[in-house]
């Protein structure tokens, strides 16, 4: 996560890798996973970058086919649907391939904090219960 940030403070402009961002569809809820990965996007301007598609977690649709099937078996969000219809389905894993996708600074030194310790807490909790076995 280190890296990730050290790049973000230091990349080029945004705008460089703007276009392959269209190619892929972001499968979005309103919980606090997503949130992480909407912030990072729309800090680097990138939110209208990607075609997102909207996952009501509160009616159990992230739990049930197609999405469990098609998208992410474990049935979490935030998941990035790749190009080459891979699925990534972990926020650092999706805000580092976006990263590498449009590497750029972020405008501010403290949203990058704000971020870092998003991303932080995210894997914490991870940590903490993500191996839980009600989680599977």
């Amino acid at each position: 996560m280190t890296e990730l940030l050290a790049r973000m403070r230091t990349g080029a402009p945004c705008s460089s890798g703007r276009a392959g961002l269209g190619e892929h569809l972001l499968y979005n809820s309103n919980g606090p996973n997503p949130h992480v990965v909407r912030m990072f996007l729309a800090e680097k301007g990138l939110l209208d970058a990607v075609p997102q598609q909207q996952v009501d977690i509160r009616e159990g649709e992230n739990r049930e086919p197609p999405y469990v099937t098609e998208v992410n078996t474990r049935g979490q969000c935030p998941a990035l649907r790749l190009p080459d219809g891979d699925v990534l389905c972990e926020i650092l894993a999706i805000c580092e391939y976006i990263e590498e996708l449009a590497p750029c600074a972020l405008p501010n030194p403290h949203v990058s904090f704000t971020l870092g310790l998003q991303l932080t807490l995210a894997l914490s909790a991870r940590g903490r219960w993500g191996r839980s076995p009600a989680l599977i």
